[in-house]
């Protein structure tokens, strides 16, 4: 079992980058599971699903539901991706600003940086715990880069949208009428011949 639990994570700081990273890294296991059925089909049974949707993703009505995806080749790094600047106490508002070219901001409007300095003196106000991204000023600078590629979030937490089921190999039959997660469980149990109760 694989959890491509970065993902998630990335989506609540609405973090296209690390979403789009993160999702390209689990698509790299999942080509290695699929190397391993072709081998071996009728011992191979591979499920991708997930728990939960997070962060609403959706294309911009403003951009003509059109994403700029030329802009994520300027981007080089996430912001919640170790990118977590404001631990620093004794990083300047202008200091943080120029680390910003690496996620492809170098030219930021007036409003940008009226955002980002409010957002940037109310982290330094609130105390983190150690584990703890600054998720506001995250998602101000991630506002930035998204409203720059045509994209745009409902929510920085789990959404009730339903998530894809991918099966493949050996009994992908029985899935076909799976429509909630319990019902991969319990079917993976008949599979398996597993009392998992009631």
């Amino acid at each position: 079992m694989v959890e491509g639990g970065r993902i998630d994570y990335a989506a609540h700081n609405n973090d296209i980058m690390g979403v789009i990273y993160d999702t390209l890294a689990f698509d790299e296991v999942v080509k290695t599971a699929l190397d391993f059925y072709f081998e071996h089909p009728e011992q191979t049974l591979i499920i991708t699903t997930a728990d939960h949707e997070t962060g609403g993703l959706t294309l911009d009505v403003d951009t003509d539901y059109i994403a700029n995806f030329e802009f994520v080749y300027n981007v080089s790094a996430s912001y919640g991706d170790g990118f977590a600047l404001l631990y620093n106490e004794d990083i300047s508002f202008s200091e943080y600003i120029s680390q910003l070219g690496a996620m492809g901001i170098y030219d930021l409007t007036d409003t940008e940086l009226s955002k980002l300095k409010k957002r940037f003196i109310e982290a330094r106000e609130f105390e983190y715990e150690q584990d703890e991204i600054d998720t506001e000023a995250s998602i101000a600078v991630n506002g930035i880069i998204n409203a720059r590629l045509g994209i745009i979030w409902t929510s920085d937490y789990h959404t009730s949208a339903k998530v894809a089921l991918g099966v493949t190999g050996i009994f992908e039959e029985r899935f076909a009428q799976a429509e909630d997660n319990t019902d991969i469980a319990n079917i993976l149990a008949d599979i398996l011949k597993v009392d998992i109760g009631p």
